[in-house]
């Protein structure tokens, strides 16, 4: 009989690959991390962004009522004080005129390809879902594969955002149809 006792597993050397817990859990930080920055920060476009919607709302300019014609201005008003803080030297950068900031290890090639696809992964994930793919690693293979992201990264969009489903359809798009043999379908 040994009186040894089980000893610990030894600590991970240095550079040696991430388990997925632990890749999980740092991804999880990252987004807590994006969002609390947005929260106190804004998204760094929303005065752009209003005055967008509210320009792309406004319909005829003839028929438009006062009200919405004075929101507009308002709009307008905001991105010219901005635009006139850094013409006035009261602002190092645009960034600082418009009170936006990009937040610390932001990566431009990363956010913009996050920007550009994630609604593709997430529209392409719905169409299959409503013509009956079961949701499993080769869904996220096809998606990845039509959009040109990895199923890791299409996992990761496609859980992003709680979208329902479309209705029902009977018969995928021309374009998915190649993809039929990769998926499961639900009986």
């Amino acid at each position: 009989m040994s009186t040894k006792r089980p000893t610990k597993k030894p600590p991970a050397k240095a550079g040696a690959p991430e388990g997925a817990e632990e890749k999980r859990r740092r991804a999880e930080e990252r987004k807590l991390a994006r969002a609390r920055f947005e929260a106190e920060h804004g998204d760094g476009q929303s005065a752009l962004w209003d005055f967008i919607y509210e320009f792309d709302t406004l319909g005829d300019w003839k028929e438009a009522d006062e009200w919405a014609m004075e929101r507009l201005l308002d709009h307008v008003q905001k991105i010219a004080d901005s635009i006139n803080r850094y013409l006035d030297h009261e602002c190092r950068t645009m960034d600082d005129a418009f009170k936006v900031r990009r937040p610390n290890g932001y990566r431009q090639a990363a956010a913009r390809k996050r920007h550009l696809y994630r609604r593709k992964v997430q529209f392409y994930g719905r169409v299959l879902k409503s013509a009956g793919a079961v949701v499993d690693s080769a869904f996220f293979e096809v998606i990845g594969a039509i959009v040109g992201v990895s199923k890791t990264q299409a996992s990761d969009w496609y859980y992003e955002v709680k979208l329902p489903p479309y209705k029902q359809i009977k018969d995928l798009p021309p374009a998915l149809e190649k993809y039929r043999d990769q998926l499961r379908w639900k009986k």
